[in-house]
């Protein structure tokens, strides 16, 4: 791409997030200097970290105008990890310029073409808010691990249009794979509780328009000890181990009521007709599922079993009949529940 082109072609603002990442944010950054398409700016946010980020970072400063380094006056992920990457993507939002949003992993590798692919693919399509691609799940030494990220999760997307109802059900694009328009970012803070960065910019996408989706594999997702997500699947014998176990249950009820407020959230965020049907039917089934956790005997329990079947059954979104399944074998740890209150 030559001067003239850069000129005429949108800004597209990448935002790193780092903490202690010097094992492999060089490669990263090399990547990302290295796409076809050149009118981008890098924005490295790092949580204080205490390795040699900083000095590589700064390194690729003095040598390519277009990176930039931002780092929190204090650690942000201490005690909520989670937490700590949302605020810490925030404040690269804040400082981006670009037209067009990236998320940036410090431990993956973007191929060359992966910038001007989504690109052009959002100015073919002006009703999209967000595209996503797939990407190749690799090892330490980004040699190919598990191959397609996509399929590693069991969905048989070949390109297309994703909609919020997908969305809801599982969380298909993860952030490594995203660009998004800037008018995206005025409805994204704050980041509830309970929700990735990642999962949340993909629910926001969603609220006026399907997601686009490209099946090329432009990342290599990088798969080591210190990830903070992984592509390893949590299959059903995962949740069938720990149908008695108490703890799991509270963890269950908290991570429930998080996401169900989240989605009382993006009810205010001006959805389409077609997001806020899903996000009503979203909620319904999340309050009927919680109300079983509550249930103070048997009797009760098999009744809200029964009442949330049946509302479950008459929506779309059948597939919350597995947790309710999964509810359906834990009475022997539900009964063992406390909340502090008796109302969700």
């Amino acid at each position: 791409m030559d001067s003239n082109q850069k000129s005429t072609q949108p800004l597209v603002s990448i935002v790193l997030n780092s903490f202690n990442t010097s094992k492999f944010i060089g490669e990263q950054i090399s990547s990302i200097l290295a796409q076809t398409y050149t009118n981008l700016e890098l924005i490295v946010c790092d949580d204080c970290s205490t390795d040699q980020t900083a000095e590589i970072v700064r390194g690729f400063m003095q040598k390519d105008s277009r990176v930039k380094w931002l780092q929190n006056d204090r650690n942000l992920g201490k005690g909520n990890m989670n937490r700590g990457i949302c605020l810490t993507f925030q404040r690269g939002f804040d400082l981006s310029r670009g037209e067009l949003i990236a998320l940036s992993d410090a431990d993956d590798f973007w191929l060359p073409n992966k910038i001007q692919l989504q690109v052009e693919y959002l100015q073919a399509h002006p009703e999209i808010n967000l595209v996503f691609t797939d990407s190749t799940v690799a090892n330490k030494d980004l040699s190919v691990k598990m191959g397609s990220f996509q399929q590693r999760l069991g969905n048989s997307l070949s390109g297309g249009f994703v909609t919020i109802d997908s969305i809801l059900e599982r969380n298909l694009p993860p952030g490594h794979v995203l660009l998004f328009r800037r008018a995206l970012l005025k409805k994204l803070p704050p980041v509830p509780d309970g929700f990735s960065n990642d999962s949340w910019v993909d629910l926001v996408g969603t609220l006026n328009a399907p997601l686009g989706y490209m099946s090329e594999q432009t990342v290599l997702y990088r798969q080591h000890e210190g990830n903070a997500s992984s592509a390893n699947m949590r299959d059903l014998s995962y949740y069938f181990k720990r149908f008695n176990e108490p703890d799991f249950l509270q963890y269950y009820y908290k991570d429930k009521s998080c996401q169900m407020t989240g989605h009382k959230v993006l009810l205010t965020r001006e959805p389409s007709d077609a997001a806020r049907k899903a996000l009503t039917e979203k909620v319904a089934n999340q309050t009927v599922l919680l109300e079983v956790l509550y249930a103070k005997s048997f009797l009760q329990f098999v009744s809200r079993l029964f009442s949330a079947f049946w509302a479950i059954l008459s929506t779309g979104q059948k597939y919350h009949l597995k947790q309710l399944g999964f509810l359906a074998l834990s009475w022997g740890a539900i009964r063992k529940l406390k909340f502090d209150s008796q109302k969700i």
